[in-house]
């Protein structure tokens, strides 16, 4: 079966900035629907979750005007990190089934495109990308065609998603911004 450690190193390398000076894992990007993201758990999304008590004390201990040093302060508390990963743990390898797929892969594409795009989309892309019908709902027919999963429904995945991104940039030219990172996210799985 597939592995949430995998996958969630993966969603740490695409939620995280790494430049030359450090690792920046805090963003308040105004085009950002998500608003405030810490370690890729977007504020609007999520205000109720424990982290942001935590995150508010370090801004306002150490400012916004300093990012690696906001994120190493970040990475520092196990207050924030390990709540992060039960939050993405539960939240989405769970709620998508990924614990029962056996393509590593696959179930990396269902939990990194669930993360940025929502669980519901993630479900019907990787129904799409297996052939069945694109209900939204994990049911006996999703379980049975994501336990299946081969390298060629990871490439169809893929696809779909890549023409979701492009939906969203069709619909809302303002998301134009993200389109280099959100291909590069689709093609790196």
């Amino acid at each position: 079966m597939a592995d949430f450690k995998i996958s969630y190193e993966l969603l740490k390398e695409w939620e995280n900035l790494k430049t030359k000076k450090g690792l920046i894992v805090y963003s308040n990007i105004p085009q950002d629907k998500g608003g405030e993201t810490v370690l890729g758990v977007a504020r609007k999304k999520n205000p109720n979750l424990s982290i942001w008590q935590e995150v508010d004390k370090l801004k306002k201990e150490y400012g916004t005007h300093d990012l690696i040093l906001l994120s190493n302060k970040i990475l520092e508390n196990e207050n924030i990190t390990k709540v992060v990963e039960y939050f993405f743990e539960n939240n989405y390898w769970k709620k998508l089934k990924c614990d029962i797929v056996k393509h590593q892969d696959f179930a990396s594409n269902l939990f990194l495109l669930g993360v940025n795009a929502g669980p519901k989309i993630a479900i019907k892309v990787g129904q799409k990308s297996c052939g069945i019908a694109d209900d939204g709902i994990i049911g006996k027919q999703t379980i049975n065609a994501w336990k299946m999963a081969s390298d060629k429904e990871c490439k169809k995945f893929t696809e779909i998603e890549i023409k979701h991104y492009e939906s969203i940039i069709i619909k809302d030219p303002s998301q134009e911004r993200f389109r280099r990172g959100w291909l590069k996210r689709a093609n790196a799985v």
